[in-house]
């Protein structure tokens, strides 16, 4: 076959690039009797980010037939169906995501990862044992906006929009034995894979997302009942934490499974190890 394949160089710390890049580092080699050429997806980039050409977003196209299969990790995956955004649904093969998967579309499961390999690197030499872990406060640390924005007004002591360096950022989870994540554009977010990343017990609504390894609530994270009154969600939230801020034994052991999910899932090296098994080329045909 002869294809083309289309997605952003890295030039940040942002994961996704990272990811793509040594996936197709991997691809050229494991697929060297094809005809491959790689086409930067910031030269046609128009601002659209369920476009084609979104960072957010590898196409790996039979160039002979125009079937192709997309990678996203975009917010809002329905977006990658629609042809207004310049795609051809009849031709996608595959569309594999794991986020923003709120409508019922056909998807093969991927997984997610922190923001940045900053992020990353400080959590691999220095997340703290469980034990070390002092503060024990409920306090989400985000843009707030929709919902977000309701729960605040609701409960506002435990909200705060001031934007931390990453080090900070690092340091806050870090040292928290239980972080609060609130879906936002999305269920899954970076912050999310951050505190599992920290060995840290995420709290949040429960995720419906599906990923190519489950993430299990009450076993990699702890969950609560999903509500559409944004009122009463944060005040499960903050219910469920009091009930078990105390217990040591349990968080421990949440903590622990939640930071192996992340070991063997959210790594750049991970998502890069789940391509390799998930994406099929004799698909293209």
């Amino acid at each position: 076959m002869k294809l083309h394949i289309n997605f952003e160089k890295p030039h940040t710390h942002w994961i996704p690039l990272i990811v793509y890049d040594n996936f197709f580092s991997w691809f050229k080699e494991e697929y060297s009797e094809h005809e491959i050429e790689f086409e930067n997806s910031s030269e046609k980039y128009n601002g659209n980010p369920s476009g084609p050409f979104s960072p957010h977003v590898m196409v790996i196209k039979n160039k002979k037939n125009g079937k192709y299969i997309s990678i996203s990790y975009w917010d809002r995956a329905i977006e990658f169906t629609w042809d207004a955004n310049g795609w051809e649904r009849e031709k996608m093969v595959d569309l594999i995501t794991s986020s923003g998967v709120h409508e019922k579309i056909n998807v093969t499961p991927f997984s997610y990862t922190c923001y940045s390999l900053e992020f990353e690197n400080n959590c691999e030499k220095n997340i703290k044992n469980f034990k070390d872990k002092k503060k024990n406060s409920l306090l989400f640390r985000g843009f707030l906006y929709n919902h977000r924005k309701i729960m605040q007004n609701h409960k506002p002591d435990i909200f705060s929009e001031k934007i931390l360096n990453v080090q900070d950022y690092f340091n806050e989870l870090n040292d928290n034995k239980i972080c609060l994540s609130l879906n936002g554009a999305a269920e899954v977010c970076n912050r999310d894979m951050e505190i599992l990343a920290c060995g840290s017990v995420l709290l949040r609504p429960r995720l419906d997302q599906i990923f190519h390894d489950p993430l299990l609530e009450n076993h990699h994270y702890i969950s609560v009942e999903k509500v559409e009154d944004p009122k009463n969600q944060i005040d499960l939230l903050i219910e469920k934490y009091n009930s078990i801020k105390d217990d040591d034994d349990y968080l421990e052991n949440i903590a622990n499974n939640g930071h192996d999910w992340f070991l063997k899932n959210a790594t750049v090296k991970s998502n890069v190890d789940i391509l390799k098994k998930i994406v099929n080329i004799e698909k293209l045909k």
